[in-house]
């Protein structure tokens, strides 16, 4: 059979608590059939949206000795659901009917944290997959999103302007599906 090159396509998946990415080669066979074939996969197991709760967790009560004795869960669970809200508004005003308390959350503020922490974290981990597919950033033709963490537009950014392409195909849904 004939191949004929069709493209290079990253598929980027920032979950809950990992980043997984993968470069497919996919070609078209003379009978039309599509053939893809793993050029490269990489992960970070211990890099995903976990830790982007702990930032704002961070921010929230690392420094506030006045929630040294508030549960843990509860601590983790307002963090999230701000992170959370921060994927749609730039400034989160959050009530917690638990601690009877509201959190005012500045999205400045969060995305320096995530510049700050999680920039080279993620273009090194693109290198390492880009390096084991023996390709460089400019020869991928195809980006795709996948996993809830894109929803905060940090990330979407961050990944576009490295590659210096627009990102069309974005999977925001947080269930397991992966699309070609």
């Amino acid at each position: 059979l004939e191949f004929r090159r069709v493209l290079f396509r990253s598929v980027i998946d920032f979950g809950a608590g990992t980043l997984d990415l993968t470069i497919l080669d996919i070609t078209k066979a003379k009978n039309d059939d599509l053939v893809c074939e793993v050029l490269g996969i990489y992960g970070d197991n211990n890099f995903g949206g976990i830790d982007i709760t702990r930032i704002v967790y961070g921010t929230l009560f690392d420094e506030d000795l006045s929630f040294n004795l508030v549960d843990i869960n509860t601590k983790l669970t307002i963090a999230d659901e701000i992170k959370i809200q921060l994927s749609n508004q730039l400034d989160i005003k959050y009530y917690s009917n638990e601690l009877d308390k509201t959190f005012i959350y500045k999205y400045k503020k969060f995305y320096s944290q995530l510049e700050k922490t999680f920039s080279e974290k993620m273009i090194w981990t693109i290198e390492q997959v880009l390096g084991a597919a023996k390709l460089s950033k400019e020869s991928i033709d195809e980006i795709i999103l996948v996993g809830g963490s894109f929803k905060i537009p940090y990330f979407r950014t961050l990944v576009s302007e490295w590659f210096n392409k627009q990102i069309d195909k974005i999977s925001l849904k947080i269930d397991n599906q992966t699309f070609l």
